[in-house]
């Protein structure tokens, strides 16, 4: 007795207080509130608040630097996966960018067009992003749903090193988040 095991796994502790399941809670419930409360106020009042708070879940979901993505896997596929806890996952030990947008793929979705407005594409380990060039965000993202989440996560200024004919050619909703977030 009190000897762990590796069928049942002892709770992980991160440091400053949290472990996986608490940085699960603390970053749905900033989520929950983002769109209709921070949302409006990220892009037009230097940030404020907004920030602060992508700024102390981004500091609680670098927590899980350690944490093997293998358990993260493990224990949204318990709890259910939200885009918010893929967007956790970018945060692991051992993950990819392509897990997170495969998640995005799966469930169809599409990042927010404005600016600041998709928490959990916020969330995004920033580390495992692109460089903030339209080429390498397209080489990364691979399709629509993918170059949405990359560009709804970058609230700074793309290059867009992209001929205009093709640019021209792309989506409405694509074309709209590219303009917001270039130069």
């Amino acid at each position: 007795m009190g000897q762990d095991s590796s069928e049942f796994p002892e709770l992980v502790e991160l440091g400053s207080n949290h472990s996986p399941l608490s940085v699960w809670l603390k970053a749905h419930s900033a989520g929950q509130f983002w769109k209709s409360t921070y949302a409006p106020t990220f892009a037009g009042l230097g940030h404020g608040v907004a920030a602060r708070i992508i700024i102390e879940n981004r500091q609680a979901a670098s927590l899980l630097q350690n944490y093997p993505a293998s358990r993260w896997r493990n224990a949204c596929n318990g709890f259910g996966w939200t885009p918010v806890s893929a967007s956790l996952l970018s945060w692991c030990a051992g993950a990819l960018l392509d897990e997170v947008l495969e998640y995005w793929r799966a469930k169809e979705l599409r990042a927010e067009k404005e600016v600041g407005f998709d928490f959990a594409a916020l969330l995004i380990n920033p580390q495992i992003l692109p460089a903030p060039k339209l080429t390498d965000i397209f080489r990364a993202g691979r399709d629509e749903i993918g170059v949405q989440l990359i560009l709804a996560s970058t609230v700074n200024t793309i290059d867009i090193d992209i001929l205009a004919e093709k640019m021209a050619n792309l989506p409405p909703d694509l074309k709209y988040m590219i303009n917001a977030r270039s130069k």
